[in-house]
């Protein structure tokens, strides 16, 4: 993914080589919690909007805004440098101690936002709240960690249960979900201590503002003061940037009517647009991962046009598969699908589609649509639910295919395997037993030793899985920012895979 895509779901979505502009705060004079948004000040102040859910936990990256709200409100030990190799971040240096252990030095300057140090210890409680919380999510970590320590109030200690020379663990540490988080001493988060660019200053179901950290190790004067982030709705329109007077940083698709693309080019608004795509998927429930629902997922393959999703729409390229060209994981000889019947069952009575009320959702309901009733004779239900809703309904099971935007994220494909297929209920379930059990042709080729032996094999994987109905690839597209005059976002290499707020600078 996202790192974990990596994040998940946003029907409208999570990315592409650069994910959605992480939103800088508020500076330390302008107090938060007492004046909405609007009412604020306009100098130095970012206002959006995004699809957040709440609780906020930077370690849970499922979606987009969970990504930037990640880089927003956490660092990283080790990051990237502009040549894609982790550079120090939080650390200051690290190093390989044994074959199965490595030790990692903190900054001097590495502080909080009120001012203090950041203590090894804090490190390891970051790390262990991880852990217990979302031990499963993170395994791309934590199955190969066997302790974190302290050494002393500036060095970590890293034991694993694998040799270090394979394990890949320095990029890893460089994964959004592994920033470090202020633990209180009862195990809960206090997020209004934060090592990253930014703070939250308060937060409900609604808005979010977040205040600018002066003492992250990376602070720039630039730097807005404050992020405003009031919640996305799916009812707002594909040309809300250009009819919203309170927005002054619009997160938006490439995915747009004709019309209004053109209306976004005569209106001059400046726009950096992620490299890294997102795929549209059909993906089965609970309840159709079986046989009869793998069959109606290869016959839909052979039957579905995706032109007809996209019919009047602008900023995509129809895939049959999950990765687009120029990713590790394309598949230049994947396979064409063979021809398929719709099972009889699936043509007498409507199926439910599962989507995400957002904006690209939105924008692809009908066509998706037309498209499944041209496949099988019958429109299908659709079921829209708020983003914060949609693990709980895929739990639930209460339909039969979820149509969702999935980030791409090419960093951490160990952990993106672990996730896609490890999560419960798993976003693309195994076939079968034998070659078809595709978990645990995960977890075996994990333990290969080269990236170019797992990434091989996890080709065949992915390639394996969309051949046998366990989901349907149907576009990728990507996401783009658009700000106003006033704003300036980095053109650089997005080397921490977010816009980022912290990248969003005032001349």
């Amino acid at each position: 993914m996202f790192g974990r895509q990596s994040s998940l779901f946003y029907a409208g979505w999570k990315l592409m080589k650069t994910p959605v502009a992480v939103f800088l705060a508020l500076a330390c004079a302008l107090p938060l919690g007492g004046a909405r948004g609007s009412d604020l000040p306009n100098a130095k102040t970012v206002r959006t909007y995004m699809s957040f859910s709440m609780p906020i936990d930077p370690s849970n990256i499922l979606t987009q805004a969970d990504l930037d709200l990640s880089h927003s409100l956490a660092t990283s030990l080790i990051e990237w440098d502009e040549s894609m190799q982790p550079t120090a971040a939080l650390a200051s240096s690290w190093e390989t101690v044994s074959d199965s252990k490595i030790a990692i030095h903190l900054k001097p300057n590495a502080k909080w936002s009120d001012g203090s140090n950041i203590t090894a210890s804090e490190v390891v409680a970051s790390f262990d709240r991880a852990k217990r919380i979302h031990r499963d999510a993170l395994d791309g970590l934590f199955g190969m960690v066997k302790q974190i320590s302290a050494a002393n109030k500036q060095t970590v200690l890293f034991e694993l249960n694998v040799p270090v020379s394979k394990s890949g663990i320095y990029r890893k540490l460089t994964e959004p979900m592994y920033g470090i988080l202020h633990v209180n001493a009862d195990g809960t988060l206090d997020l209004k201590k934060s090592s990253g660019p930014f703070l939250v200053g308060s937060s409900s179901a609604s808005e979010i503002q977040l205040q600018v950290n002066r003492y992250w190790f990376d602070f720039d004067p630039a730097m807005p003061e404050r992020i405003v982030v009031r919640a996305q709705s799916g009812t707002q329109t594909p040309d809300a940037a250009l009819k919203d007077t309170w927005a002054n940083l619009t997160p938006s698709s490439s995915l747009v009517p004709e019309s209004i693309a053109a209306a976004y080019a005569s209106a001059h608004l400046s726009a950096l647009k992620r490299n890294l795509e997102k795929i549209f998927l059909l993906v089965p429930s609970v309840r159709l991962s079986n046989p009869n629902g793998r069959k109606l997922l290869q016959a839909l393959s052979s039957h579905l046009d995706s032109k007809d999703v996209v019919r009047g729409i602008r900023g995509y390229t129809i895939s049959r598969q999950f990765y687009p060209p120029g990713y590790s994981l394309f598949d230049p000889a994947f396979p064409k699908p063979a021809d398929e019947t719709v099972p009889s069952e699936f043509t007498s009575k409507r199926l439910t589609l599962l989507m995400v009320d957002s904006v690209a959702g939105n924008l692809l309901k009908d066509g998706l649509a037309n498209a499944v009733r041209t496949a099988t004779g019958q429109t299908p239900f659709i079921r829209s639910v708020a983003l914060g809703e949609l693990e709980k309904e895929r739990a639930a099971g209460d339909y039969d295919l979820a149509a969702i935007s999935i980030p791409v994220n090419e960093l951490d494909l160990d952990g993106a395997m672990s996730f896609f297929f490890g999560i419960s209920p798993p976003l693309i379930p195994s076939a079968g037993d034998g070659d078809s059990d595709f978990k645990k042709r995960i977890d075996q080729a994990k333990k290969l030793e080269s990236k170019a032996e797992r990434n091989s094999e996890y080709r065949k994987i992915m390639a394996a899985a969309t051949k046998a109905g366990s989901l349907l690839p149907l576009l990728h597209y990507s996401t783009v920012v658009l700000a106003k005059n006033g704003i300036r976002i980095s053109q650089k290499q997005a080397t921490d895979e977010t816009i980022g707020f912290s990248k969003v600078r005032f001349p």
